[in-house]
């Protein structure tokens, strides 16, 4: 009897054992999407999406450090998780849905993190390391990848917006509140934050502007606007929210203001008041 139970228990630690190997892919091969950020708590920053190039009926979660040594950067796959089953999503297969999905992870990085040069980046998992250079201007980020069979990115270069930039929107219904929005943006004017064309506009996505850089005003019937503005500030953003909140509570306007900082303001009728504050 004893014999028969030290057997049961035996074949029960292998199959557990063979059970997490299964459930646990080996990641033979990355692919990134990454991008420079700036609204939210987290406030200005790189963020690095990697995606598995495989994909498998439960979904994974990669987990990664990263550390910054002088001009390297080292990033290493860490862990991987098991996160259940893929969802179900509509896609065009015989049987019209795909229950795969890819692993996926992120490393987020501060921009004040890094200087103006150029790094070795290093993506080190368990099965290959690939090294790359990331070069950092004041104006521009650049990822390039060497030939490889493991890593690429689908991005190559990135714009961020530059830093004191004031922008937003007045949003309304009626246009018998078009003078208050206009008198919000006037006192705007009065007190410094001046009308500019950002810099890179045509490269940055979060920018909604003409050909020629002007901000671009949305209208809806029968009689909804959006006034949208882009100014220069001098890291005055509390300033700008104090004339946003005096023209809000005086009007029948919604005002949404962010600091290409990492702040921003959301002030509705309907939501009230949210401010967030980057850090």
């Amino acid at each position: 009897m004893k014999t028969h139970i030290l057997i049961l228990a035996t074949s029960l630690i292998f199959l557990s054992r063979c059970k997490k190997e299964e459930i646990i892919p080996n990641i033979n091969g990355l692919s990134l999407y990454w991008n420079h950020k700036v609204y939210g708590e987290e406030g200005r920053r790189i963020v690095f999406e990697f995606y598995g190039t495989e994909e498998f009926e439960t979904e994974y979660e990669l987990k990664f450090n990263y550390s910054i040594n002088q001009q390297e950067i080292l990033i290493v796959l860490v862990d991987v998780t098991n996160q259940g089953n893929c969802g179900t999503y509509p896609t065009p297969t015989i049987d019209g849905f795909d229950n795969n999905c890819s692993p996926k992870g992120r490393v987020v990085i501060p921009e004040n993190q890094f200087s103006k040069g150029v790094y070795i980046l290093t993506l080190k998992t368990p099965n290959f390391q690939i090294k790359s250079e990331f070069i950092v201007e004041d104006d521009k980020y650049e990822l390039i990848i060497p030939s490889n069979d493991f890593f690429s990115s689908s991005i190559a270069e990135d714009y961020p917006m530059p830093k004191n930039i004031l922008s937003g929107a007045v949003v309304y219904k009626g246009d018998e509140n078009t003078e208050s929005a206009n008198n919000f943006l006037d006192e705007l004017k009065n007190y410094g934050f001046n009308e500019i064309i950002v810099p890179n506009f045509d490269k940055i996505p979060l920018i909604d502007v003409d050909k020629n850089g002007n901000p671009i005003n949305r209208h809806w019937p029968p009689d909804k606007h959006s006034l949208n503005f882009y100014r220069s500030m001098d890291n005055n953003f509390i300033e700008a929210f104090n004339i946003a909140q005096k023209h809000f509570d005086k009007s029948n306007i919604n005002i949404n203001i962010f600091s290409s900082n990492g702040d921003q303001a959301r002030l509705s009728k309907t939501e009230g008041v949210t401010v967030v504050f980057s850090n």
